[in-house]
């Protein structure tokens, strides 16, 4: 497993543990990212047609949960990586969702539905980078072929999106 990782690493972008920080980030209140190789940014307008070519893409959903991951598959993602503190059960037919926590209350209460437990951040008994690469493995499971948590209980949310801002 540790050689696919870096396998992986060595195939991604440059900056990938600073890219991941900051995909955590914006994907905690819903902002979706994609990303090419590349190092380049390209910003986009809500319904803007997705640039095309290398680089970093930040796209500016709606924070409902359903809607974002459904514009997230139709930007193109093949995994969604869904941190998640409070506990969302989403998942989606079209792409695996890949829920990931930090809050231990969360872990505890909702295990069945996540499929990354990063508590060990808050503990110290776990680095960034053993998070980091906890992330990895599970990413190359699922691309593998691993049900997420979603997939094995039937989550299945589906939402188009509206014509305006829905949240």
């Amino acid at each position: 497993m540790d050689q696919a990782i870096s396998a992986v690493r060595k195939a991604s972008l440059p900056t990938a543990p600073a890219m991941f920080t900051s995909w955590m980030r914006f994907s905690t209140t819903c902002r979706c990212l994609t990303t090419r190789a590349g190092c380049s940014s390209t910003g986009a307008k809500p319904a803007e047609a997705p640039a095309k070519g290398p680089g970093l893409y930040y796209m500016d959903t709606s924070s409902a949960a359903a809607e974002c991951v459904t514009l997230f598959a139709a930007a193109g993602a093949q995994v969604h990586l869904f941190t998640t503190g409070q506990g969302n059960i989403i998942g989606n037919p079209v792409l695996p969702v890949v829920k990931i926590s930090g809050n231990p209350r969360t872990v505890a209460t909702m295990s069945e539905h996540i499929d990354v437990d990063v508590t060990g951040l808050l503990r110290q008994e776990l680095t960034l980078e053993g998070a980091g690469d906890a992330v990895m493995a599970m990413l190359l499971r699922t691309a593998s072929g691993r049900l997420t948590a979603a997939e094995a209980q039937g989550h299945r949310e589906f939402v188009l999106t509206k014509l305006y801002r829905s949240a």
